[in-house]
């Protein structure tokens, strides 16, 4: 700019050598540089299930890079059923398997307390403190044969207008070790389970003995775990009420198990009013 001012003014000759190099100087100066050329950008091809990287990428002249990472889809984030190795599973089946597998890792080590040959249950006495041996009972549950027959006695003789005797206890864990197998389920099992269980805390009626209160105690626990699953596809209100009444027992509920063993909905609404 100076230079232009001094010619300008004429101080410097337009045509001299002087002149003539401050004009090159400033076109140099001013000169426009080339901007670099763009990196040609390439798109790879669709992305597929079958891609393990999950990318999408460009190419330049220096090579391949990575772009962006490219989302799974949804079905394919999503975490695959332990029960059934697929992307979606039913909810309520899911549950089941899961708290049947969780409760058959808890029974591995239940075994049946008392051998059918000890002559232990030839002394035992019912609901009516005289001798009952359930044995023939439990065996039809067992076999699934008779099994109408076998409950009625079975609730005639283990427990009478709230007396209950050691024939009773021992029955208990026999009738979980039954169902285990997949056999005396339903209203009967746990119904039976919770009455004998509430009626053992009556002043009138003895304490489980000794060699059979581990054993008790552990069937009744072990029953209350099954009893998560079998919730789950009962299907009658009374098979409800006496699933939940045992699990309520068995977790220290004793009084709302017993309203759930012993009343209907209709009757608890009536006794609401």
């Amino acid at each position: 700019m100076i230079g232009d001012s001094l010619t300008s003014y004429g101080m410097i000759p337009k045509n001299s050598e002087l002149s003539r190099a401050h004009t090159e100087l400033r076109t140099q100066s001013h000169a426009v540089k080339p901007r670099p050329a763009k990196r040609a950008m390439v798109e790879a091809p669709a992305f597929k299930p079958g891609n393990k990287n999950g990318r999408k990428k460009s190419a330049s002249a220096a090579g391949l890079c990575v772009r962006a990472r490219f989302k799974r889809p949804l079905i394919a984030r999503l975490p695959r059923c332990r029960q059934y190795g697929q992307k979606r599973c039913d909810v309520v089946s899911c549950l089941i398997e899961r708290n049947r597998s969780r409760a058959a890792v808890d029974m591995v080590d239940s075994v049946s307390m008392l051998s059918f040959e000890d002559a232990r249950w030839d002394h035992l006495t019912g609901g009516y403190k005289i001798p009952f041996d359930p044995r023939p009972c439990l065996h039809k549950l067992e076999d699934d044969q008779d099994t109408a027959a076998a409950w009625k006695e079975l609730w005639e003789e283990l427990h009478h207008q709230g007396d209950v005797g050691d024939a009773s206890y021992v029955a208990v864990p026999e009738l979980v070790r039954i169902h285990r197998k997949g056999s005396a389920g339903g209203w009967n099992l746990y119904a039976m389970v919770a009455v004998i269980e509430l009626a053992r805390t009556e002043s009138q009626n003895p304490d489980v003995p000794d060699w059979l209160r581990e054993d008790y105690f552990a069937a009744i626990q072990e029953l209350a775990r099954i009893g998560t699953s079998d919730i789950l596809t009962a299907i009658e209100s009374e098979s409800k009420r006496a699933i939940l009444g045992v699990i309520a027992i068995a977790r220290g509920l004793r009084t709302h198990g017993r309203f759930l063993v012993m009343y209907s909905e209709e009757e608890l609404l009536e006794i609401e009013r």
